[in-house]
């Protein structure tokens, strides 16, 4: 038997959602009027209700990600243009404050803190993708490769990108940071790669498997919701 909520219910739970994953902007506008981007069709026979009801409602990566892959892009963006921009630095004190504070800020931390953050949103988008892709590819049906698209090659990288960052991740954590144990205190290292550590002991090489443990539940986690979504006591345990 289903348990059913109130129309009201449903709203409610919509803008938390909305506000949870922190999506206040409309991205499919971005896309399309901003970007003039050709927005592939949703293969949605290979979506499970499920997601879609807490706004998982593409089988595209970028999609699902929303406002965060537009943070992604920023900090992107900003990775290419620091390169271009030293000459400046030279010129305006002011500017080279901003230039050095930048850097120090995306290398490393700034995509680190967004890793660890956003690991459960990066595995739940990346798997629906893969999973439509899959069911595509045991069908025989090769409509998903589409290179004529820009779009396409964005969520393509995107994808790789986020299963090198989500299944890698978590053994490099472990292995930098324990040939690292003893900068970990070091206020250069800090700068660059404190972002994970914090919040935990410094004393201690045991502190770096919290935030890989952290990264495999959530990916483990994903897994299972997206394909095992019957095995719910699973779920509850990971």
């Amino acid at each position: 038997m289903m348990a059913t909520f109130p129309d009201l219910s449903h709203i409610i739970f919509d803008q938390l959602i909305v506000i949870a994953q922190f999506d206040l902007v409309p991205t499919d506008m971005i896309y399309i009027d901003v970007l003039k981007m050709e927005i592939p069709d949703n293969y949605d026979e290979y979506m499970q209700k499920s997601f879609s009801d807490v706004k998982y409602e593409s089988t595209y990566m970028i999609m699902n990600l929303g406002s965060l892959y537009l943070v992604l892009l920023f900090m992107i963006l900003q990775v290419i243009l620091l390169p271009i921009l030293r000459p400046l630095k030279a010129i305006s004190p002011r500017f080279s404050r901003w230039h050095s504070s930048v850097s120090k800020t995306l290398f490393w931390n700034g995509f680190l803190r967004l890793i660890l953050e956003a690991a459960l949103d990066f595995s739940i988008a990346m798997l629906i993708n893969l999973n439509a892709i899959y069911e595509l590819n045991s069908r025989g049906n090769t409509d998903w490769w589409l290179p004529h698209l820009p779009f396409f090659w964005l969520n393509y990288l995107t994808v790789v990108f986020a299963a090198l960052a989500l299944f890698v991740g978590p053994i490099f954590l472990l292995i930098f940071y324990t040939c690292r144990y003893k900068s970990w205190t070091d206020d250069k290292f800090e700068q660059r790669f404190g972002a994970v550590l914090d919040g935990l002991r410094k004393d201690t090489r045991m502190s770096i498997f919290y935030p890989a443990f952290f990264m495999i539940r959530r990916t483990v986690f994903a897994l299972q919701a997206v394909f095992a979504p019957t095995y719910f006591s699973m779920q509850l345990i990971v």
